[in-house]
């Protein structure tokens, strides 16, 4: 949100939404940021992942970093509720203007390992990514091989000191036609 911020300068907008279990596992980092009114083309919500309310064709385009894979993730116990990935994605797209771009940004899990790595390893198979996405309307566009490390095994969990920081991940770019 602070590189948006402040590449869509003064006059644009960006909206930084997590939910509930999310704000409350990162809010010791992310209050701070907004405090003061600091980055005062950004709004902080917290929305239900089932109701982000986003509208249609609101957006000219969306992000998801590092948190794609926790669509997949259910821990009731710890505080993660299950989340419905094909209505989640769904928001999206009909927020999503003709010819808007999504970037995800994620930690990469094996090949042909589909969502199966998400509930332990908080990854996800890029394949499975891309098919996800294009089965909910959007064209895959691109990926950006900026953050990809083929030194990692991808058998380890993201927060792994072994790996902490450097796992390799995938940069995709979809559009809506």
């Amino acid at each position: 949100s602070e590189i948006l911020s402040r590449l869509v300068g003064p006059k644009g907008r960006v909206r930084l939404i997590n939910n509930q279990p999310y704000h409350d596992y990162a809010k010791a980092d992310a209050v701070p940021r907004f405090a003061n009114d600091r980055l005062p083309n950004v709004s902080y919500e917290i929305n239900p992942s089932e109701n982000m309310k986003l509208g249609v064709a609101s957006l000219d385009g969306a992000l998801i970093i590092m948190s794609y894979h926790d669509l997949y993730v259910a821990d009731e116990a710890g505080g993660w509720p299950a989340i419905e990935p094909g209505q989640f994605i769904d928001q999206i797209v009909a927020a999503l203007k003709p010819g808007g771009v999504l970037l995800i940004v994620d930690h990469s899990a094996a090949a042909g390992t589909g969502k199966t790595a998400a509930q332990t390893l908080h990854r996800i198979d890029e394949a499975f990514a891309i098919a996800d996405f294009k089965a909910h309307g959007l064209e895959f566009a691109g990926s950006i091989p900026a953050l990809r490390n083929a030194d990692d095994s991808r058998t380890l969990g993201v927060m792994n000191p072994a790996i902490r920081g450097q796992t390799d991940r995938f940069v995709h770019i979809y559009r809506k036609p």
